[in-house]
């Protein structure tokens, strides 16, 4: 009856697992800039590019790119972040989404963002015996890429530089350390380190621009 009650308890967490409700919104912190780059951008929003299936929702899990998890659109909410990481970072002198006579236009695609937390393979294989997953099992599986490609036009349209930013995770671990509520810090880290390998690329092209 013990162990019923058990597997009647840990069957409820994982139906609240996959039923909890977080708010996610991408987010960058970075350090300022090496240089600053004489020339006032635009940035046109980016364009998302990411496959439906990284913003599928999970059972017994979470996406953070459901659009039940995402504040407002990835493409608007992505694109904001950069303009106020390059803005308060000095990347460029002058940058915005919108600006009279810019020297130079930004835009963006996201070909991959997404974080996902699920009970993997061996948690619902070993379900019906899951007394076992107190001896630390690896059943949850947290996963995530972001995946970013910047480019920079003069204002005639010509290119003047294509830059990708490209980082991801990919952990188990047991019911002891399920840090399902840490996805979003998670994603957030990649999503930084993908933006700070564009920064480097555009600061060491600063003569181009």
């Amino acid at each position: 009856m013990k162990i019923i009650k058990i597997n009647l308890i840990i069957v409820a967490l994982l139906l609240f697992t996959g039923c909890a409700s977080i708010s996610y919104q991408p987010t960058l912190s970075l350090e300022i800039s090496t240089k600053t780059i004489d020339a006032v951008a635009q940035v046109n929003t980016f364009v998302d590019k990411s496959p439906f299936t990284d913003k599928k929702k999970l059972f017994g899990g979470l996406s953070i790119t459901d659009p039940n998890t995402l504040v407002g659109q990835l493409s608007t909410e992505v694109t904001n972040a950069v303009v106020n990481d390059f803005s308060i970072n000095g990347v460029f002198k002058r940058i915005a989404k919108r600006i009279d006579e810019p020297d130079l236009i930004i835009s963006g695609e996201i070909y991959r963002f997404y974080g996902k937390s699920k009970i993997n393979t061996l948690g619902w294989v070993t379900l019906p015996i899951n007394l076992v997953w107190y001896l630390g099992l690896p059943i949850y599986s947290f996963d995530g890429e972001v995946v970013i490609v910047v480019k920079i036009h003069n204002v005639s349209g010509d290119l003047l530089g294509e830059y990708t930013g490209k980082a991801m995770f990919s952990e188990k671990k047991s019911i002891y350390s399920n840090q399902m509520l840490a996805l979003p810090t998670k994603v957030n880290r990649i999503f930084s380190q993908a933006i700070l390998q564009i920064r480097d690329q555009i600061i060491a092209d600063a003569h181009k621009l």
